[in-house]
């Protein structure tokens, strides 16, 4: 078993991001929310995939320049909130506390930092699952907001 290997499970795709003797921090790609460390065993029954399997329909979108230049400044602000947070998602207790900074100086809520953060791990890619661009496609004037609280939120 290696790093961001993917491996689908039922109506999951698990992604591994991290080892430590029987167990495996996995994130679910299909339901991102934060990793979680399991047994390497329960990996035995599922199915090894490719990368390609996990990307949901791009709306003809296959590279990076091809992304409208509104949702690429959204992906790298998106991204710029999490890019602290990223090398300690192994560490559950300082991964909290980034996470709070982040949302603090980014005037966001923790749950949206948390949001990015797992996108971010699921797909291993600053475009994420690319809702981003539907998002833009459809609503290009409204604000974005946090969705714990619409009082002091701000456009990401």
């Amino acid at each position: 078993m290696q790093k961001n290997s993917l491996w689908k499970q039922d109506d999951s795709i698990l992604r591994v991001l991290d080892e430590r003797e029987n167990e495996a921090l996995v994130i679910d790609c299909v339901h991102p929310v934060m990793p979680t460390w399991i047994q390497k065993d329960e990996l035995l029954g599922c199915t090894q995939i490719e990368e390609s399997e996990i990307w949901p329909a791009s709306n003809g979108i296959s590279r990076e320049d091809d992304i409208p230049v509104d949702a690429q400044r959204i992906m790298r602000e998106r991204f710029t909130i999490i890019t602290g947070v990223i090398p300690y998602i192994m560490d559950e207790g300082k991964r909290s506390k980034l996470i709070a900074r982040a949302a603090a100086e980014h005037g966001v809520c923790r749950k949206t930092v948390r949001h990015y953060l797992c996108l971010y791990l699921a797909y291993q890619d600053v475009t994420g699952n690319r809702s981003i661009i539907r998002t833009c496609q459809r609503v290009r004037s409204r604000e974005i907001m946090c969705p714990t609280s619409r009082k002091g939120s701000k456009r990401i």
